[in-house]
């Protein structure tokens, strides 16, 4: 259900279109928007101060009027950070106008296909301003867009429905009117792209004016989500463009050149740390891991049996165990099916799935995501979902590599958390700004991670020493290799008492996160 489009009127394009004698489809609806919705928009409409003027020749016509705040998937890839200006309202309605729900609807209804939007943009007409007839680039063949959009959709927000101004229909001659937008408040006119789909609007009158939006939507692959965490004016991450970092929100992620192509199958069906398992001591730091990880969350949240707590990405289930040991009421969902099913074998709450899997309306008090975020293809989409599975006061708990931690910035792109299964990497202040776009807030953070007792002298040297090319070949898919076994046992008070100092140091690789909902 969408909250601030209205459906009714999206629906009833579907017998208000019209074919114009080019063959190219177009149409009118009203009351496109929610009233009450329609109102705060209205209300809340850029600052058009900040607009800046176009005054030029382009597309065959005259265009004279002003340019607010604009997306275009040519340039920003799905990454709204520079629209973060906007009020709260306006970007929501950004992103339910490029939700694959709405495309859908509006997809049906308009009878064009069309899967991803490409351009969201404010425009204003004042006194003299005017729009002679003229083809978009979409229909140009000269066009150097890198993203060519296949219809067109203009939202009206004028306080009065006169369209003595509204966006014009032309034949073909560029002189006849084939059609006209009748009315200016709260409607939405649209057209296909077409050679011969002229269109523009008529000089703005004496002490008139017309807010619009422009909305278009092309035919990608796929949709783009729009997300504040998406790759926007990508850079090349310490000189490399295997990874990359948004110059607006400075999220770091690998390139989608070099991203696996089946990363389901790969977590659904691979075997890496699966002989893990059968090693006694990865079985211990799992186990201790827990327990530390528990110890924080109790913090937070007293473990009692109706404390509902749900570990998604559960893997083997060692949390899940020590969780019900704690006497949490816990449970875990676990992608690959083998893992899932040798937990369940052990007696323990596992079902096999991933967050996409979450139905139905049950609440859980904790959910937990330990090392998964950074694996996921949508970050803020997987936490929106999180949060309605949360109860008011419920909490997450989430750890993920810090790309801004020591042995980060000391061995750059062969630092050993760089992997092909990694498609974002986090600092603190990429994760709390992620987080408060998901609707979380972020009560307790700690650098940590368990697994520096276990490692061998050599990798631990490094959080003293650090050397640049210790590691190598990061960016490979990890494939499972024998245990090193029990030799690692060897130093162990010694190597708990140096990761004790790294920790007091400050230099462990990831953090550890307790959010609660923003209400």
């Amino acid at each position: 259900m969408l909250e601030f489009f209205d459906e009714k009127a999206i629906g009833e394009l579907k017998n208000k279109k019209q074919t114009a004698p080019s063959g190219f489809h177009y149409g009118f609806t009203e009351n496109i928007f929610k009233e009450d919705v329609y109102q705060k928009l209205t209300n809340t409409f850029p600052d058009i101060k900040s607009f800046k003027l176009v005054d030029k020749m382009s597309g065959g016509g005259h265009k004279r009027f002003y340019v607010g705040p604009d997306y275009y998937s040519g340039k920003d890839w799905g990454c709204i950070c520079h629209m973060k200006n906007l009020p709260e309202i306006w970007q929501k309605v950004l992103l339910e106008s490029a939700a694959p729900e709405f495309i859908e609807m509006l997809s049906t209804a308009t009878g064009i296909k069309f899967n991803s939007l490409c351009n969201f943009g404010f425009a204003y007409g004042n006194e003299g301003c005017v729009q002679e007839p003229h083809i978009d680039g979409a229909a140009r063949p000269d066009d150097p867009s890198p993203v060519h959009s296949t219809i067109a959709c203009l939202l009206y927000l004028n306080q009065k429905p006169d369209g003595f101004t509204g966006t014009c229909i032309y034949a073909p001659d560029r002189k006849t009117i084939i059609f006209q937008v009748p009315n200016l408040r709260n409607s939405m006119s649209f057209f296909k792209q077409h050679p011969s789909a002229w269109h523009g609007f008529p000089q703005v009158p004496k002490g008139e004016s017309r807010r619009i939006i422009s909305l278009s939507y092309s035919q990608e692959a796929a949709p783009i989500a729009l997300k504040t965490f998406k790759e926007h004016n990508p850079l090349p991450y310490l000189g490399d463009r295997r990874i990359l970092q948004c110059g607006s929100c400075g999220i770091v992620f690998l390139s989608p050149e070099i991203s696996m192509k089946d990363s389901e199958s790969y977590y659904r069906e691979g075997d890496y740390w699966r002989d893990k398992l059968n090693d006694p001591l990865q079985r211990e730091m799992l186990s201790r891991n827990a327990r530390a990880m528990l110890s924080l969350i109790t913090l937070h949240k007293k473990p009692d049996k109706s404390v509902k707590l749900l570990d998604i990405g559960s893997h083997e289930g060692t949390f899940v165990e020590e969780a019900l040991k704690f006497g949490y009421q816990a449970q875990g969902i676990e992608p690959n099916k083998r893992i899932a099913a040798e937990a369940r074998a052990r007696g323990l709450p596992i079902t096999e799935g991933a967050i996409e899997s979450l139905a139905g309306e049950e609440k859980f008090d904790i959910i937990t995501l330990f090392h998964v975020l950074e694996h996921l293809p949508d970050p803020q989409l997987a936490l929106e979902k999180i949060k309605n599975h949360l109860k008011t006061d419920g909490i997450l708990a989430l750890e993920i590599p810090n790309i801004e931690s020591y042995l980060a910035k000391r061995h750059g792109l062969s630092w050993k958390f760089i992997a092909l299964e990694h498609l974002w990497y986090f600092s603190p202040l990429t994760l709390k700004h992620l987080l408060k776009e998901a609707g979380f807030e972020i009560t307790f953070s700690l650098k940590r991670n368990g697994e520096i007792p276990y490692l061998s002298l050599g990798d631990i040297r490094q959080y003293f020493r650090p050397n640049p090319n210790y590691y190598k070949d990061r960016f490979k898919m990890k494939v499972s290799a024998p245990a090193a076994g029990l030799l690692k046992i060897r130093f162990k008070l010694l190597k708990r008492f140096l990761a004790a100092i790294i920790y007091i140091l400050g230099r462990a690789d990831h953090f550890f996160v307790i959010a609660k909902k923003i209400l």
